[in-house]
Protein backbone atom coordinates (compact mmCIF):
# COMPACT_ATOMS: atom_id res chain seq x y z
CA UNK A 1 0.00 0.00 0.00
CA UNK A 2 1.40 3.51 -1.22
CA UNK A 3 0.16 6.56 1.23
CA UNK A 4 -0.57 9.64 -0.85
CA UNK A 5 1.21 7.94 -4.06
CA UNK A 6 4.05 7.79 -2.09
CA UNK A 7 5.48 4.10 -0.07
CA UNK A 8 5.27 4.20 3.40
CA UNK A 9 8.09 4.83 5.78
CA UNK A 10 8.70 6.06 9.72
CA UNK A 11 11.30 8.33 8.16
CA UNK A 12 8.65 10.11 5.97
CA UNK A 13 6.06 10.03 8.78
CA UNK A 14 3.47 8.77 6.34
CA UNK A 15 2.22 5.25 8.36
CA UNK A 16 -1.30 4.74 8.44
CA UNK A 17 -2.22 3.79 11.66
CA UNK A 18 -5.60 1.84 11.99
CA UNK A 19 -6.27 1.48 14.70
CA UNK A 20 -6.74 5.40 14.89
CA UNK A 21 -9.47 4.61 11.70
CA UNK A 22 -10.93 1.86 13.78
CA UNK A 23 -11.42 3.88 16.81
CA UNK A 24 -13.24 6.22 14.71
CA UNK A 25 -15.40 4.60 12.17
CA UNK A 26 -14.90 0.55 13.22
CA UNK A 27 -13.41 -1.64 10.99
CA UNK A 28 -16.13 -2.16 8.62
CA UNK A 29 -15.58 0.71 6.43
CA UNK A 30 -11.97 -0.01 6.96
CA UNK A 31 -12.08 -3.31 5.03
CA UNK A 32 -14.62 -1.79 2.83
CA UNK A 33 -11.79 0.84 1.13
CA UNK A 34 -8.85 -1.40 1.42
CA UNK A 35 -11.13 -4.30 -0.66
CA UNK A 36 -13.01 -1.48 -3.04
CA UNK A 37 -9.93 0.38 -3.64
CA UNK A 38 -7.55 -2.23 -4.46
CA UNK A 39 -6.90 -4.41 -7.40
CA UNK A 40 -5.53 -7.88 -5.41
CA UNK A 41 -2.03 -8.35 -5.63
CA UNK A 42 -1.09 -4.92 -7.12
CA UNK A 43 -0.26 -1.78 -5.28
CA UNK A 44 -2.87 0.44 -4.22
CA UNK A 45 -2.95 4.08 -2.51
CA UNK A 46 -4.62 5.14 0.96
CA UNK A 47 -5.33 9.05 1.69
CA UNK A 48 -7.06 10.28 4.29
CA UNK A 49 -9.45 12.64 2.31
CA UNK A 50 -10.11 9.02 -0.64
CA UNK A 51 -11.24 6.96 2.76
CA UNK A 52 -13.72 10.03 4.01
CA UNK A 53 -14.77 10.27 0.59
CA UNK A 54 -15.75 6.59 0.50
CA UNK A 55 -17.29 6.67 3.69
CA UNK A 56 -19.51 9.53 2.72
CA UNK A 57 -20.64 8.44 -0.62
CA UNK A 58 -20.52 4.69 -0.48
CA UNK A 59 -21.69 3.66 3.21
CA UNK A 60 -23.13 6.81 4.83
CA UNK A 61 -25.52 7.73 1.38
CA UNK A 62 -25.44 5.25 -0.64
CA UNK A 63 -26.00 1.91 1.74
CA UNK A 64 -27.09 4.11 5.13
CA UNK A 65 -29.11 6.45 3.44
CA UNK A 66 -30.49 3.16 1.57
CA UNK A 67 -31.32 1.15 4.05
CA UNK A 68 -32.83 4.08 6.61
CA UNK A 69 -35.03 5.11 3.27
CA UNK A 70 -36.74 1.99 2.70
CA UNK A 71 -36.91 0.66 6.61
CA UNK A 72 -39.08 3.63 6.65
CA UNK A 73 -41.18 2.98 4.14
CA UNK A 74 -41.74 -0.46 5.25
CA UNK A 75 -42.25 0.20 8.64
CA UNK A 76 -44.91 2.62 7.98
CA UNK A 77 -46.83 1.45 5.21
CA UNK A 78 -47.19 -2.18 6.78
CA UNK A 79 -47.50 -1.57 10.55
CA UNK A 80 -43.90 -2.56 11.17
CA UNK A 81 -43.54 -5.85 8.71
CA UNK A 82 -42.59 -6.77 5.58
CA UNK A 83 -44.63 -6.54 3.03
CA UNK A 84 -47.91 -9.19 2.56
CA UNK A 85 -47.34 -10.40 -0.74
CA UNK A 86 -43.90 -11.15 -2.48
CA UNK A 87 -43.11 -10.74 -6.29
CA UNK A 88 -42.40 -13.33 -8.75
CA UNK A 89 -40.69 -11.31 -11.71
CA UNK A 90 -39.79 -7.40 -11.77
CA UNK A 91 -37.15 -5.34 -13.10
CA UNK A 92 -35.12 -4.86 -9.63
CA UNK A 93 -35.13 -8.78 -9.19
CA UNK A 94 -33.37 -8.91 -12.89
CA UNK A 95 -30.79 -6.69 -11.38
CA UNK A 96 -30.20 -8.35 -8.42
CA UNK A 97 -29.71 -11.67 -10.26
CA UNK A 98 -27.52 -10.09 -12.52
CA UNK A 99 -25.27 -8.31 -9.68
CA UNK A 100 -25.46 -11.56 -7.28
CA UNK A 101 -23.91 -13.45 -10.87
CA UNK A 102 -21.23 -10.94 -11.54
CA UNK A 103 -20.63 -10.74 -7.31
CA UNK A 104 -20.04 -14.39 -7.42
CA UNK A 105 -17.71 -14.59 -10.43
CA UNK A 106 -15.70 -11.63 -9.15
CA UNK A 107 -15.51 -13.26 -5.52
CA UNK A 108 -14.20 -16.57 -7.33
CA UNK A 109 -11.53 -15.10 -9.37
CA UNK A 110 -9.85 -12.65 -6.03
CA UNK A 111 -11.93 -9.38 -8.12
CA UNK A 112 -12.77 -8.12 -4.15
CA UNK A 113 -13.00 -4.63 -5.85
CA UNK A 114 -15.10 -6.09 -8.73
CA UNK A 115 -17.40 -8.12 -6.47
CA UNK A 116 -18.05 -4.84 -4.23
CA UNK A 117 -18.91 -2.95 -7.07
CA UNK A 118 -21.22 -5.47 -8.99
CA UNK A 119 -22.97 -4.79 -4.77
CA UNK A 120 -23.19 -0.82 -5.06
CA UNK A 121 -24.74 -1.01 -8.82
CA UNK A 122 -27.38 -2.76 -7.47
CA UNK A 123 -27.91 -0.79 -4.07
CA UNK A 124 -27.75 2.66 -6.74
CA UNK A 125 -30.82 0.13 -8.38
CA UNK A 126 -32.56 0.07 -5.64
CA UNK A 127 -32.59 3.85 -5.06
CA UNK A 128 -33.27 4.03 -8.62
CA UNK A 129 -36.61 1.30 -8.23
CA UNK A 130 -37.76 3.57 -5.29
CA UNK A 131 -37.46 7.00 -7.26
CA UNK A 132 -39.35 5.28 -10.18
CA UNK A 133 -42.10 3.33 -8.50
CA UNK A 134 -42.48 6.38 -6.22
CA UNK A 135 -44.37 4.24 -3.21
CA UNK A 136 -45.15 7.32 -1.07
CA UNK A 137 -47.64 8.64 -3.87
CA UNK A 138 -49.15 4.61 -4.39
CA UNK A 139 -49.98 4.54 -0.39
CA UNK A 140 -51.61 7.92 -0.71
CA UNK A 141 -53.89 6.75 -3.67
CA UNK A 142 -54.30 3.67 -2.68
CA UNK A 143 -53.20 2.13 0.79
CA UNK A 144 -51.15 -0.95 1.60
CA UNK A 145 -52.40 -2.58 -1.78
CA UNK A 146 -50.70 -5.56 -3.92
CA UNK A 147 -49.29 -2.96 -5.68
CA UNK A 148 -47.31 -1.31 -3.27
CA UNK A 149 -46.57 -4.76 -1.31
CA UNK A 150 -44.73 -6.33 -4.44
CA UNK A 151 -42.83 -2.89 -4.55
CA UNK A 152 -41.26 -2.91 -1.18
CA UNK A 153 -41.14 -6.04 -0.99
CA UNK A 154 -38.04 -6.44 -4.33
CA UNK A 155 -36.45 -3.31 -2.48
CA UNK A 156 -36.49 -5.33 1.06
CA UNK A 157 -35.32 -8.78 -0.46
CA UNK A 158 -32.78 -6.40 -2.63
CA UNK A 159 -31.58 -5.22 0.77
CA UNK A 160 -30.94 -8.60 2.24
CA UNK A 161 -29.05 -10.12 -0.69
CA UNK A 162 -26.60 -6.82 -0.13
CA UNK A 163 -25.91 -7.82 3.59
CA UNK A 164 -25.51 -11.72 2.35
CA UNK A 165 -22.67 -10.22 -0.49
CA UNK A 166 -21.39 -7.73 2.24
CA UNK A 167 -21.19 -9.86 5.31
CA UNK A 168 -17.62 -11.56 4.29
CA UNK A 169 -15.99 -7.81 3.78
CA UNK A 170 -18.37 -6.10 6.58
CA UNK A 171 -19.39 -8.57 8.83
CA UNK A 172 -20.83 -6.01 11.81
CA UNK A 173 -22.86 -4.38 9.37
CA UNK A 174 -24.43 -7.64 7.64
CA UNK A 175 -25.43 -8.16 11.33
CA UNK A 176 -27.26 -4.96 11.54
CA UNK A 177 -28.93 -5.17 8.43
CA UNK A 178 -29.98 -8.90 9.31
CA UNK A 179 -31.35 -7.93 12.56
CA UNK A 180 -33.82 -5.67 11.29
CA UNK A 181 -35.05 -7.86 8.85
CA UNK A 182 -37.23 -11.24 9.75
CA UNK A 183 -34.03 -13.25 8.50
CA UNK A 184 -33.29 -17.32 9.50
CA UNK A 185 -30.10 -18.51 9.03
CA UNK A 186 -30.68 -20.09 5.67
CA UNK A 187 -31.54 -16.38 4.55
CA UNK A 188 -28.15 -14.77 5.82
CA UNK A 189 -26.44 -16.93 3.69
CA UNK A 190 -28.26 -18.07 0.69
CA UNK A 191 -28.29 -15.71 -2.56
CA UNK A 192 -31.48 -16.72 -4.30
CA UNK A 193 -34.43 -14.70 -4.72
CA UNK A 194 -37.31 -15.00 -2.58
CA UNK A 195 -35.65 -15.79 1.04
CA UNK A 196 -37.73 -13.01 2.61
CA UNK A 197 -40.61 -13.76 4.24
CA UNK A 198 -43.53 -12.24 4.45
CA UNK A 199 -45.93 -10.56 6.84
CA UNK A 200 -42.86 -11.01 9.40
CA UNK A 201 -42.56 -8.73 11.99
CA UNK A 202 -39.42 -6.33 11.31
CA UNK A 203 -36.60 -5.87 13.75
CA UNK A 204 -35.87 -2.64 16.18
CA UNK A 205 -34.90 0.54 14.40
CA UNK A 206 -31.20 0.77 15.65
CA UNK A 207 -30.47 4.45 13.70
CA UNK A 208 -28.05 4.92 10.96
CA UNK A 209 -25.80 2.24 9.53
CA UNK A 210 -22.94 5.15 8.92
CA UNK A 211 -23.51 8.53 9.96
CA UNK A 212 -22.17 11.24 7.97
CA UNK A 213 -18.63 12.76 8.68
CA UNK A 214 -17.68 16.44 8.55
CA UNK A 215 -15.03 16.89 6.44
CA UNK A 216 -13.69 19.94 9.07
CA UNK A 217 -14.08 18.04 12.07
CA UNK A 218 -12.48 14.70 10.36
CA UNK A 219 -9.43 16.26 8.74
CA UNK A 220 -8.67 18.55 12.74
CA UNK A 221 -9.10 15.12 14.24
CA UNK A 222 -6.09 13.44 11.84
CA UNK A 223 -3.70 16.56 12.50
CA UNK A 224 -4.33 16.00 16.28
CA UNK A 225 -3.31 12.08 16.04
CA UNK A 226 -0.62 12.33 13.94
CA UNK A 227 1.29 15.01 15.79
CA UNK A 228 0.39 12.52 19.03
CA UNK A 229 1.84 9.87 16.80
CA UNK A 230 5.11 11.20 15.50
CA UNK A 231 5.37 12.36 19.18
CA UNK A 232 5.66 8.94 20.21
CA UNK A 233 7.87 7.85 16.88
CA UNK A 234 10.27 10.93 17.72
CA UNK A 235 10.47 9.19 21.17
CA UNK A 236 11.30 5.34 20.35
CA UNK A 237 13.48 5.95 17.46
CA UNK A 238 15.88 8.88 18.64
CA UNK A 239 17.66 9.96 21.51
CA UNK A 240 18.14 13.37 22.59
CA UNK A 241 20.18 15.36 24.67
CA UNK A 242 20.13 16.90 27.93
CA UNK A 243 20.05 20.08 26.13
CA UNK A 244 17.39 19.11 23.46
CA UNK A 245 15.34 18.22 26.28
CA UNK A 246 15.77 21.42 27.96
CA UNK A 247 14.19 23.04 25.35
CA UNK A 248 10.83 21.84 26.24
CA UNK A 249 8.99 23.68 28.19
CA UNK A 250 6.85 21.62 30.68
CA UNK A 251 4.30 23.16 33.40
CA UNK A 252 1.90 22.50 35.66
CA UNK A 253 -1.73 23.97 34.04
CA UNK A 254 -5.38 24.28 35.87
CA UNK A 255 -8.49 23.89 33.30
CA UNK A 256 -10.33 27.21 34.00
CA UNK A 257 -13.17 25.97 30.90
CA UNK A 258 -14.13 23.26 28.58
CA UNK A 259 -16.18 22.65 25.55
CA UNK A 260 -16.84 20.60 22.95
CA UNK A 261 -15.18 22.11 19.44
CA UNK A 262 -18.78 21.81 17.81
CA UNK A 263 -19.09 19.60 14.91
CA UNK A 264 -16.28 17.20 16.11
CA UNK A 265 -16.69 13.95 18.24
CA UNK A 266 -13.05 14.37 20.55
CA UNK A 267 -11.83 17.72 19.86
CA UNK A 268 -12.25 20.02 23.23
CA UNK A 269 -11.50 23.57 23.47
CA UNK A 270 -9.70 24.55 26.96
CA UNK A 271 -8.65 27.80 28.53
CA UNK A 272 -5.85 26.27 30.81
CA UNK A 273 -4.14 28.69 33.91
CA UNK A 274 -0.32 28.53 33.09
CA UNK A 275 0.44 31.02 35.55
CA UNK A 276 1.22 33.97 32.81
CA UNK A 277 -1.85 36.61 33.97
CA UNK A 278 -4.36 34.99 31.13
CA UNK A 279 -5.56 31.75 30.75
CA UNK A 280 -4.08 30.07 27.41
CA UNK A 281 -6.30 28.44 24.55
CA UNK A 282 -5.44 24.81 24.14
CA UNK A 283 -7.31 22.03 22.02
CA UNK A 284 -7.04 18.64 22.87
CA UNK A 285 -8.55 15.51 21.26
CA UNK A 286 -9.63 13.76 24.92
CA UNK A 287 -13.19 14.36 23.98
CA UNK A 288 -13.62 10.47 23.86
CA UNK A 289 -12.48 9.43 26.93
CA UNK A 290 -13.54 12.53 29.16
CA UNK A 291 -16.43 14.78 29.57
CA UNK A 292 -15.98 19.25 29.26
CA UNK A 293 -17.46 19.82 32.72
CA UNK A 294 -15.17 16.87 34.24
CA UNK A 295 -11.90 19.06 33.26
CA UNK A 296 -13.17 22.38 34.86
CA UNK A 297 -10.31 22.60 38.26
CA UNK A 298 -8.37 19.47 37.07
CA UNK A 299 -4.72 19.92 36.67
CA UNK A 300 -2.38 19.32 34.07
CA UNK A 301 1.12 19.00 32.17
CA UNK A 302 1.19 21.09 29.32
CA UNK A 303 3.70 21.55 26.31
CA UNK A 304 4.02 25.31 26.49
CA UNK A 305 6.35 26.21 24.19
CA UNK A 306 4.95 24.27 21.01
CA UNK A 307 4.27 26.80 17.85
CA UNK A 308 0.23 27.66 17.58
CA UNK A 309 -1.57 25.25 15.33
CA UNK A 310 -5.05 25.72 14.05
CA UNK A 311 -7.97 23.27 14.15
CA UNK A 312 -10.87 23.40 12.99
CA UNK A 313 -10.78 27.10 12.84
CA UNK A 314 -9.42 26.94 16.20
CA UNK A 315 -6.25 28.10 17.54
CA UNK A 316 -4.22 25.86 19.89
CA UNK A 317 -1.04 27.12 21.72
CA UNK A 318 0.15 24.24 23.33
CA UNK A 319 -0.25 20.07 24.19
CA UNK A 320 -1.20 18.04 27.04
CA UNK A 321 0.55 14.77 27.88
CA UNK A 322 -1.15 12.08 28.45
CA UNK A 323 -1.19 8.54 28.94
CA UNK A 324 -2.24 5.84 26.09
CA UNK A 325 -3.78 2.55 27.29
CA UNK A 326 -3.94 -0.35 24.47
CA UNK A 327 -7.29 0.83 22.96
CA UNK A 328 -5.83 4.44 21.95
CA UNK A 329 -7.90 5.78 24.73
CA UNK A 330 -5.95 9.12 26.50
CA UNK A 331 -4.88 9.25 30.48
CA UNK A 332 -3.97 12.53 31.31
CA UNK A 333 -1.14 13.29 33.34
CA UNK A 334 -1.93 15.02 36.61
CA UNK A 335 0.49 16.06 39.92
CA UNK A 336 0.34 13.75 42.82
CA UNK A 337 -0.39 16.89 44.73
CA UNK A 338 -1.64 20.91 44.56
CA UNK A 339 0.76 22.53 42.71
CA UNK A 340 0.56 25.95 41.66
CA UNK A 341 -0.17 26.71 37.60
CA UNK A 342 2.60 27.32 36.05
CA UNK A 343 5.25 25.22 38.38
CA UNK A 344 7.76 23.71 35.74
CA UNK A 345 7.70 20.22 35.10
CA UNK A 346 11.37 18.53 35.12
Amino acid sequence: WLKDEKKMSKSLGNVVRPDYLIRQFGADPLRYFFLREMTFGQDASFSDEGFLSRYNADLANGLGNTFARVMAMVRRYFDGKTPPEACGESTLRAKAEEAVARYLESMEGYEFHRALEAVWELLSAVDGYVTEKAPWGIFKAEGASGRLSRIMYNCLESLRLVAVMISPVMPGTADKVFAALPTDDAGKKQLAWGMLPVSAALGPDQGPLFPKVDDKAFFAEVKVSEQVSEQGSTQQSELVSIEEFARIKLVVGKVVTAERVPKSKKLVRLEVDLGEGQPRQIVAGIGGSYQPEELVGKLIVVVANLKPATLMGVESRGMLLAATLPDGSPVLLTPERDVPPGAGVK
